[in-house]
């Protein structure tokens, strides 16, 4: 199963990257969503994006509940 997750991530990893989307759309969808600046996104906080929340599962690789920025990063905003 963790290999799996780990082959998604890698795919969904490779379309952020070719849609070609700039790291400071990115960054900015970062601060907006990261309120209390703890350098983490928290379940709460993702409640205000929805293409976070629908992609929550694939994103929070260690499965602890928050996604660092390196787990953020590779979400697809294309879909």
């Amino acid at each position: 199963m963790k290999k799996i997750r780990l082959i998604s991530m890698f795919i969904i990893s490779l379309g952020a990257a070719g849609a070609a989307m700039g790291e400071s759309s990115l960054d900015m969808l970062w601060k907006t969503l990261n309120e209390n600046k703890d350098d983490v996104i928290s379940a709460t906080e993702a409640i205000h994006s929805i293409k976070v929340q629908e992609q929550w599962n694939l994103l929070d690789i260690n499965q602890d509940g928050v996604l660092s920025y390196k787990e953020f990063a590779l979400i697809d905003l294309t879909k």
